[in-house]
């Protein structure tokens, strides 16, 4: 989306934060957690911490491919990659 990038049509680096917010929040539903359900329960996963390691820049334009899987589970945790 062009409200993504920069004068030079680069993608800007907080919107991969949205992006995998958004891939995140789709996988939690795979999960069995739906937003009415966590608006309900006022149960939420939290996001701790988040690390991003740059290969190439996006530009305007890119088609992107957001993929992220359930890398670990725990009793009070979980880790997607």
């Amino acid at each position: 989306m062009f409200f993504d990038t920069d004068c030079g049509g680069v993608v800007h680096n907080i919107a991969y934060l949205r992006f995998i917010e958004i891939a995140r929040t789709l996988l939690v539903e795979q999960l069995g957690l739906t937003l009415p359900e966590m608006a309900a329960t006022q149960k939420y996963p939290v996001v701790v911490r988040t690390e991003i390691d740059y290969r190439r820049a996006a530009k305007l334009g890119d088609r992107l491919t957001i993929e992220g899987w359930l890398d670990q589970l725990e009793r009070v945790r979980f880790w997607c990659a």
